[in-house]
Parts: structure tokens; C-alpha cells; sequence
């Protein structure tokens, strides 16, 4: 009798993410066991659990899982769950030792811990890009102490991502298996965060502060020697976050080492689409609720047999939404809603009268994170105290206007500059173009007219360009920025 045979290979890809792919076939077909990865075909799977389905709906005879590296951990876990929730299914694990992944467009010096450390990054600040995003838990935090039954442990583990991390709480338990394994301690008074993976380890030692005693020690060494994270949990925190961005927006000026400081749970300080809590994207199990000494909206201590669904998750943030009256605030419509601190009224209304009071925080956690991003591309040849310069409501910096906010139009577009050389950020290409002096001035007038003729009157001290020329000019921007720069004559 022929045996209908499924094929399943979980290796890792040239990022230190792992590929899933399958080749189903009648074992009289194949000739040696290089055809099986030659005919394999990748398959777009999320979570744990699609990889059980997909089992399930093969209707094959057995399942070979073909593992190397970190996607060994994964196999683990999926055995398991089989023999959880699919008992009847034939599976054997198979190792590939000498699998190596091949690091296409790589830098020589690149390895998976850079992407590992950048997820552990967005599980601090819950701002993930869109692809990490609706792919199940990405991130578990856990306290080996808080024990859990088998049960529970299955049931959360059908909703971790294929591609997840497990954090652990000053020692490494058992359990919960991902990708990469992350330990979270305490060293010499210091956060230190070891990463392991493909048998190897990498450290980094964090300084966590609360957001008031930021100012005091942002020019000490320290600074140089670790990452900085700052934490939001008290009406000091609140009022010198509210401060600091309050001056950012007035002076249009930003530190080098202000961009590059990580901030807790920077999502709730953004819009509803970015909220995380809504996917259910990252998970803690920990006695005390917190992660870094402040709460978290991702707590699943409390008893909770098996993750919230979306439908539960919209119900807390529905309830949340009447409990706080959020249909009758003024920034409804651009607030996270966040329910982090829902159970201590007082914080609540420190965060809520922040979000009502200063609506720019939004955008300055947005341009912070594109300032990062371009200030890593300098691969560390940048220094603390230099500054970034870039266009806000209340201040311009390259048209002769004065910024008003009751004027200022909202673009898909960040002009800024570094080291005297002029730049715009494409927020719908997700593209840095370097650009000439004349290029920032209209573009920074654009910020405050739809108008071509206000634009040609702003200028024309500095620039002057007739009626066609500047039209010409600027049709070549948008072109060359990707942008569509309204055009219009009165």
C-alpha cells in the first residue's frame, strides 16, 4: 500500500526568520531525499496553529518535519501540539545539522541577532512594522515561577507566531519555545537582556528610568555604554514627557540620543490603528502584572485559560471606552484608547488629559522613530548632542513664515536636516531622499497653503522663480519624492 507522505521543512531564511515549506507526495515518487527540498514550495504561514491545520488538511499517511536551527524549537512545539489536538496524526521530527541559511544583501558583518534585538525593541515600545502585525503572539513574556498547566501552555502556543520570541523573567523555564530565547535580569542594578539562538548568546545591558529623572542623567557616560529605556507611570512622568514634547514641537530640534531612547509602550501615544492590543500581539504571564517595573495592557496572569480573542479584546476596549466617556473627548478620533492604566483611575486621567491637551504627541512619536531609523543608518558615527532639525507646527526652519499651528496642514512627508544637509521622508514610501536647499523651502511651505501663489510670495525674497518655473520645479518633485504636491492657481 502506497504511503501518502507530507513533507514540512521549518529552516531558517537569510534574515534569522524561519520559512515554511511542504512538498506532499506518494513515497514511491522519490528517487533520494534531495528532491524533497528541491519540489518543497513556501507556504505563508502564521501562527502555530496553521501549521496543525495545514497538517490536518494534507490527509496524508504521515508527516516527516524536516527542522534545523531555531526551527527545531518550533518542531518541538508543533509535536507537542499534535499530540495535543491531533493524536491521530503519524509525525517524526527529522534534524538537518548542516543547514545554513544563505545571507542574501547581508552586510558581512550581519547576523540574526540584529533582527532578534529589533523585535525585542517593538515588544518594549509596541510599535511593530505592518508585516510582524496579525500574525499571532509575537511576543511572550514570561516569570518561570507562575506556574501553568499544560493546557494553558497548548492553548497560547496555537496563537504564537511561527516566528515569535519567548522573554523570560530573570531565569530561563520551559513551556514556551520561539525562534529566539531572550533572559531579562537584573546585573549590578542594571537591565541585562541576553538573547540565545543558534547556540550562541548576545548581551546588551538597558538603563531604565522613569521619565522624570531623564533630564538629570541624559549627559552622564552611562549613556555611551547601554540602551537607554524610559518608563511612563506617574503625574511626574506624565508632566515631563508633556514638557519635553511640548518644547520639541516649539523649537523644532531634536537630539540625536532623544531619537535613539526607547520608550515604553510608545503605542499608546499613537493612533487606534497601531494599538496592540487589539491582535493580541504580545502576551505576559508575571505575579506582579509589570514588565520593567510598569504596568502593561498585555497581562494574562489573572487566570486567563486560553488568549482573548479579537472579539474579546474589542469588548475590554469597548467597555473602556464607555467607562472613560471617550465618545465625548475632542481627540476621540486620533487617540489609542489605551487601557493600560484602567485600573488606576488617577494615571488614567493623567494620560487622557495629556492625549486632550497635547495633540502633537502623536506626531512626535512618529518623527522620533523616523529620526531613529535614519540616525542607525549611520551605523553608530553619530554623537549624542547632535541635533536633527525639522519642520513643525510652531517652527519653521527654511521659509521666511512664522508657524502657526491654527495654519498648519498635516503631509505624508518629514523635511528635516543633519549635518547641514537637507532631507525628506516619504511616509507612504517609507523612503529617505536627500534633497538641495530650494526642494526644503517649498516643501516646508506646503505646510501651511494648498496655494501656489502664497507659496511664490513666500519665496520670492530668496527665490525668484516665475509662475511656470515653479510649477515646473515642483512636478519634478513629486516625481522624483513620490509625492503629489497640490499644484493649484487662483
Amino acid at each position: 500500500m502506497t504511503c501518502r507522505k507530507l513533507y514540512l521543512a521549518i529552516v531558517p531564511g537569510d534574515n534569522g526568520l524561519l520559512n515554511i515549506s511542504t512538498f506532499l507526495c506518494d513515497e514511491s515518487e522519490l528517487k533520494d531525499s534531495f528532491e524533497v527540498f528541491n519540489k518543497m514550495k513556501q507556504q505563508p504561514i502564521r501562527t502555530n496553529y496553521d501549521l496543525l491545520r495545514m497538517i490536518k488538511r494534507s490527509f496524508s499517511d504521515k508527516t516527516v518535519i524536516l527542522a534545523a536551527g531555531q526551527g527545531l524549537q518550533v518542531a518541538e512545539t508543533l509535536l507537542r501540539l499534535i499530540e495535543s489536538y491531533a493524536p491521530s496524526i503519524r509525525a517524526d521530527l527529522v534534524e538537518i545539522p548542516s543547514y545554513h541559511p544563505v545571507l542574501r544583501n547581508k552586510p558581512q558583518n550581519f547576523t540574526a541577532f540584529e533582527t532578534y534585538w529589533n523585535g525585542f525593541r517593538c515588544f518594549v515600545s509596541g510599535l511593530y512594522p505592518d508585516q510582524a502585525r496579525n500574525n499571532g503572539i509575537k511576543h511572550i513574556y514570561v516569570e518561570p515561577s507562575l506556574e501553568r498547566s499544560s493546557r494553558v501552555l497548548d492553548q497560547y502556543a496555537l496563537e504564537q507566531s511561527v516566528n515569535s520570541g519567548v522573554i523570560w523573567h530573570e531565569s530561563v523555564g520551559g513551556g514556551f519555545k520561539g525562534v529566539v530565547t531572550t533572559k531579562v535580569c537584573l546585573e549590578e542594578g542594571r537591565h541585562a537582556v541576553e538573547m540565545s539562538a543558534w547556540g550562541k548568546a548576545d548581551k546588551k545591558h538597558f538603563a531604565v528610568y522613569s521619565y522624570r529623572n531623564y533630564s538629570e542623567v541624559w549627559d552622564t557616560s552611562e549613556m555611551d555604554r547601554q540602551e537607554i529605556l524610559l518608563t511612563i507611570s506617574s503625574q511626574e512622568d506624565f508632566s515631563s514627557f508633556d514638557q519635553h514634547v511640548r518644547h520639541i514641537k516649539k523649537s523644532g530640534l531634536m537630539l540625536e540620543l532623544d531619537s535613539k531612547v526607547l520608550l515604553k509602550d510608545e503605542c499608546m501615544w499613537r493612533g487606534p490603528s497601531e494599538c496592540t492590543f487589539t491582535e493580541g500581539i504580545r502576551v505576559s504571564f508575571k505575579i506582579d502584572e509589570k514588565f520593567f517595573g510598569t504596568p502593561v495592557c498585555y497581562d494574562a496572569s489573572k487566570g486567563n485559560s486560553k488568549p482573548l480573542s479579537e472579539k474579546e479584546r474589542t469588548k475590554v476596549l469597548q467597555e473602556a471606552f464607555i467607562q472613560r466617556n471617550c465618545a465625548g473627548c475632542s481627540v476621540r478620533d486620533t487617540c489609542s484608547k489605551c487601557v493600560t492604566f484602567l485600573e488606576d483611575s488617577i494615571i488614567q486621567q493623567f494620560f487622557c488629559e495629556l492625549r486632550r491637551n497635547n495633540r502633537y504627541v502623536s506626531e512626535y512619536i512618529a518623527v522620533k522613530n523616523i529620526m531613529k531609523a535614519f540616525i542607525y543608518s549611520f551605523g553608530g558615527k553619530t554623537q549624542r548632542d547632535e541635533q536633527l532639525m525639522f519642520t513643525t507646527p510652531d517652527r519653521t526652519h527654511w521659509v521666511r513664515l512664522q508657524g502657526n499651528e491654527h495654519h498648519y496642514i498635516s503631509r505624508r512627508f518629514l523635511i528635516f536636516e543633519f549635518r547641514q544637509q537637507q532631507y525628506v521622508y516619504n511616509k507612504d514610501a517609507l523612503k529617505y531622499f536627500r534633497i538641495n536647499r530650494l526642494a526644503a523651502v517649498l516643501l516646508e511651505a506646503f505646510h501651511f497653503t494648498d496655494n501656489i501663489v502664497d507659496v511664490q510670495r513666500w519665496i520670492c525674497g530668496d527665490y525668484p522663480i516665475d509662475r511656470d518655473t515653479l510649477v515646473r520645479i515642483l512636478d519634478e518633485l513629486n516625481k522624483k519624492l513620490q509625492l503629489s504636491l497640490p499644484i493649484y492657481m487662483s
